[in-house]
């Protein structure tokens, strides 16, 4: 259980998710449809499912909370209120400030992320009851209009699996849709109906957040991460970087020591 800021690129939720903006506005992709959050405003988004931020304004204050339910429960209490529950009824639900009934469960949600983002020695007992109380909200909501399986999910996840686990070798449309045990075209429609990207932009963008990671975490020299990830030339990693994070590597690493 944690917080943090949510992915820039298509990810798959490994556990039960939940978002809250305090500030600005945000869009969310879920399984290809876009959804805009206001301030105040939350989501939840069972584990398997396809989501990225499209765009956050700059002053956004936008939080994930990753859930394991498991975690949440002695083994008695998640046979009875995880296990029938984890892999059923809706996708996501996304919680307004407009509806009476969300207000609450938007309170509870903005008090976990304050509670896991502070030093008290019971921040994680106090945020794990918290969230029992949020998950204890999800199983009693009548499952809506988007509870059936979206197609594809399975074969994208494990795309994306095998995107992950080759992040640092030259990885070709044919590859990653053998993963999926799909063929090219259907590679491509899957990536730009749940991702609003095609697979070789999305490796890319991958290799791109990673080589961020290891500039501001690592002193290791540019030329050597462009042979990491599988680049022909220095040149070619640099303008790379550039043009998705708008600087070159070594002011990006710059900027992130400052």
């Amino acid at each position: 259980m944690h917080a943090d800021y949510g992915p820039a690129t298509l990810t798959t939720s490994s556990h039960f998710s939940v978002f809250f903006i305090k500030e600005g506005t945000a869009t969310l992709v879920i399984n290809g449809e876009s959804l805009q959050l206001d301030p105040g405003m939350g989501t939840l988004i069972r584990s398997g499912q396809c989501y990225l931020i499209q765009h956050m304004e700059e002053e956004a204050s936008l939080l994930e909370i990753e859930i394991n339910p498991y975690e949440l429960f002695n083994e008695e209490l998640a046979k009875q209120f995880v296990t029938p529950f984890i892999d059923a009824g809706r996708n996501y639900f996304v919680l307004t400030t407009r509806e009476r009934m969300h207000v609450a469960i938007l309170k509870t949600i903005e008090k976990t992320t304050r509670l896991l983002l502070t030093d008290s020695p019971f921040a994680i007992f106090d945020a794990t009851l918290q969230c029992a109380v949020i998950w204890r909200y999800w199983i009693q909501q009548v499952p809506s209009a988007n509870a059936v399986g979206t197609p594809g999910l399975v074969p994208m996840n494990v795309m994306l699996t095998y995107i992950e686990d080759h992040i640092y070798e030259k990885v070709t449309l044919a590859q990653i849709a053998d993963a999926g045990s799909v063929s090219r075209s259907e590679c491509c429609r899957l990536f730009s109906a749940l991702g609003k990207t095609s697979p070789l932009a999305y490796v890319q963008a991958r290799k791109m957040e990673q080589a961020a990671v290891l500039l501001k975490e690592t002193k290791e020299p540019v030329g050597d991460l462009a042979k990491r990830f599988g680049f022909s030339s220095v040149s070619h990693f640099v303008q790379a970087f550039k043009t998705y994070h708008a600087v070159t590597p070594l002011a990006y690493r710059k900027q992130r020591i400052t």
